[in-house]
């Protein structure tokens, strides 16, 4: 029960940062070939790239208006947002197969195929979402390494690397997820081909 609770826990985790990341506009910045000089100038997300001024403290943020040059973007949105519905039908469905929760327990078979079935919807949703990041990462890489003379080049942003965690997360409580959901399963199997018998001793007439 520890594993299985502990296995949703991390998948609840992975969801919430994974809408975390969706939402936020740091998926890449402007940088220098130095890691350690990276500034934060430009920013851009999946909705939106802002202009930071930090010399006044302020901040501008545009919408993305031409959809034709922005397939990445629209392929990423994409992606995170099935992702996360995935993540939240398995996140509600799960409840129910808990074994910590009272909900079916007139059937535990059930009950664990249900907890079986999100930990797929799970697994489905981390990979999904670890795709999506790991190209764009790669594609921010190769970018910044093909035109050196360029001023406006990009580095991976911390929403990147959070929703590739997140993704991670969730992944890994999927996995987790269905492994308890198997062992449960066949432990009832066994249980149920060899019934304990409630007899003590031999019936005398």
């Amino acid at each position: 029960m520890a594993v299985q609770l502990f296995s949703y826990i991390l998948s609840i985790i992975g969801l919430c940062g994974l809408i975390l990341a969706t939402i936020s506009n740091e998926w890449k910045i402007t940088g220098h070939d130095n890691d350690e000089t990276v500034y934060q100038v430009k920013y851009e997300g999946l909705w939106m790239k802002c202009h930071a001024d930090p010399t006044i403290h302020n901040t501008k943020c545009i919408s993305y208006i031409s959809i034709f040059h922005q397939l990445e973007i629209q392929a990423s949105r994409a992606v995170m947002l099935i992702s996360i519905v995935l993540s939240t039908m398995a996140a509600l469905g799960t409840i129910s197969g808990l074994r910590c929760t009272r909900f079916l327990d007139g059937n535990e078979a059930v009950k664990n195929k249900v907890s079986f079935i999100g930990g797929i919807l799970f697994m489905l949703s981390g990979l999904l979402a670890v795709a999506i990041t790991v190209w764009i990462m790669y594609r921010i890489v190769e970018d910044f390494n093909e035109d050196d003379k360029r001023e406006d080049r990009y580095v991976i942003g911390r929403a990147l690397y959070g929703a590739l965690a997140a993704a991670l997360l969730s992944l890994i409580g999927g996995t987790l997820l269905c492994v308890c959901s198997i062992t449960h399963l066949r432990s009832h199997k066994k249980i149920s081909k060899h019934p304990i018998s409630n007899s003590s001793g031999k019936d005398y007439v």
